[in-house]
């Protein structure tokens, strides 16, 4: 279980590290109607954009901190503790943000 939460994580951060660093740094000259007429596309054009950055940088830092506790679980798989820590901290993080 331990093996392949671990693949899943890494899976996970190289995911999320790549759909972050591609949208934040893409940069378009697009041709609207015809070629004439062009506008420029941005991440940070529309909120939308600006949400999914964001929330994808958060994603990746938290792949990236919870990896060492995956491998914890692996090399010393009789621990408690960690493996409770990612549970709770995988569950908590699913859980939809309401204001």
């Amino acid at each position: 279980m331990a093996d392949f939460t671990t693949i899943d994580v890494a899976h996970g951060e190289i995911t999320a590290l790549a759909a972050t660093a591609t949208m934040g740094t893409t940069d378009q000259t697009l041709p609207f109607f015809t070629q004439f007429f062009q506008f420029q596309a941005s991440y940070d054009d529309l909120p939308t954009f600006q949400f999914f950055v964001v929330a994808m940088a958060i994603a990746s830092g938290y792949l990236v901190l919870s990896m060492p506790f995956s491998v914890v679980c692996i090399v010393r798989p009789h621990a408690v503790e960690p493996r409770m820590l990612l549970i709770t901290f995988d569950t908590v993080s699913t859980f939809p943000i309401n204001y």
